[in-house]
């Protein structure tokens, strides 16, 4: 396995391919993939404003 550059890529690797491994279909992947990033992105914005 390479290693990554980014701690949390495995994580969301992981994420990401649960999504996809659990829902059948491809349109439903989308949206809850578009979902997890979106939260993905609050988190890192809200800890942004929180300590800047």
């Amino acid at each position: 396995m390479e290693k990554k550059v980014l701690e949390k890529t495995l994580i969301v690797q992981d994420a990401v391919n649960k999504i996809i491994w659990n829902v059948k279909d491809r349109n439903d992947v989308i949206q809850k993939s578009c979902k997890y990033f979106d939260s993905l992105y609050q988190g890192i914005v809200l800890k942004n404003e929180r300590f800047p």
